[in-house]
């Protein structure tokens, strides 16, 4: 028994060293573990390159990062990574926003246009999931022009995904022709500009690449990182959780496509950050696959304050005889954020079956309380 615990303590060990990570075995406190994950996740480089060798046979690669500057170390960096396979994705078509083309390209996020972005996954149609995609930028960065009263301004937003593989699935593009009244456009000022879409994608482990750019060259880009369950295959899944709140309507808001109008009762949002006084609203779906007795599922939400107490609750039971068409358990609340204290908060949004095999999903937002 002393060597399998010996031998799977290794392979943690193993596993943390090649991934980047760290192994926090031997010990019942894991309030240290997570405030070492906190502070490692909260300060840190991100570095890119092209590398000259154009090799793409899957192949692994060796990083070693190192610093010149004297009394300094790397405490943790990514060890290596395995090439592409296959052949190599063709150029972008030209278009005519270099300025954007190179912000899509760029391996780092491009600053010029300051972005924020959430990304949720929903079933689609087999074998795709449905991406709800908030795109929100700010506005007060632009090249508004005034005109006959309004303000004017062109915007063109492109998105991509390249998934664990390596393999890049093209998005789509939109211009945005923005013609705003003087109070839209000190709103747009104040509060940034909003644009919906949607990408289908299959599961997997995706990246996605969102930006933005105008007609003077001024441009921005942003990573997302998105992890698509098998909707059709997993026994019990959770979609993404959309966030909209009272509020989020006085941001002015570009419908390219918009998956969720049918479910929120206002755009959803990119930001995690709310009015005391506001009310915060949230969507999400739990699918569930092979099973066929009747049963009930409970669906729970909890807006829980620092320590974990839980300051609002919203609850749900449902029958299994709802989703026999294939589709999901569709979960809406609404939290009065009315008399909390500012701060931080996670909102907790669980699943649970009663099918008999005590299958559960959750999924954990954290935002602040201004």
């Amino acid at each position: 028994m002393s060597r399998e615990l010996t031998l799977s303590q290794d392979s943690l060990r193993v596993l943390a060293a090649n991934t980047g990570g760290f192994a926090a075995i031997n010990r019942n406190d894991f309030n240290t573990a997570f405030d070492r994950i906190v502070q490692e996740n909260s300060q840190y480089y991100l570095l890119g390159y092209y590398s000259t060798n154009s090799r793409r046979d899957g192949r692994y690669r060796k990083i070693q990062v190192r610093v010149t500057r004297p009394g300094l170390r790397v405490a943790r960096a990514r060890n290596g990574y395995y090439e592409a396979r296959g052949r190599r994705p063709a150029d972008a078509k030209p278009t005519a926003n270099p300025a954007m083309t190179e912000a899509l390209s760029s391996p780092l996020p491009v600053a010029g246009l300051p972005l924020k972005v959430f990304a949720g996954a929903y079933k689609g149609e087999a074998p795709n999931a449905a991406v709800a995609v908030v795109l929100e930028l700010d506005a007060s960065k632009l090249d508004f022009v005034e005109a006959n009263g309004t303000f004017n301004e062109s915007l063109e937003i492109a998105n991509a995904a390249t998934n664990s593989t390596g393999k890049v699935f093209p998005g789509e593009r939109h211009t945005a022709n923005l013609t705003l009244k003087p109070d839209t456009y000190e709103r747009a000022k104040e509060r940034g500009f909003r644009m919906l879409t949607q990408v289908n994608l299959p599961p997997g482990r995706y990246q996605l690449r969102l930006a933005a750019a105008n007609k003077t060259g001024k441009s921005g880009s942003v990573l997302y990182d998105l992890e698509i369950p098998d909707f059709y295959k997993d026994p019990f899944v959770m979609s993404g959780v959309a966030l909209t709140s009272a509020a989020a309507p006085l941001m002015p808001t570009v419908k390219a496509k918009d998956p969720l109008g049918d479910f929120l009762p206002g755009p959803p949002v990119a930001t995690r950050e709310f009015d005391a006084g506001d009310t915060l609203m949230f969507f999400a779906e739990f699918y569930e696959n092979g099973a066929k007795n009747p049963h009930k599922v409970d669906l729970r939400a909890e807006l829980r304050a620092e320590g974990g107490r839980v300051v609002l609750t919203a609850t749900e039971e449902r029958e299994s005889s709802e989703v026999r068409t294939g589709g999901g358990y569709g979960f809406a609340g609404r939290l009065p954020l009315t008399g909390l204290e500012p701060g931080l908060y996670v909102l907790h949004v669980e699943g649970k079956s009663r099918a008999g095999n005590n299958a559960a999903a959750s999924r954990d937002i954290q935002v602040r309380i201004k």
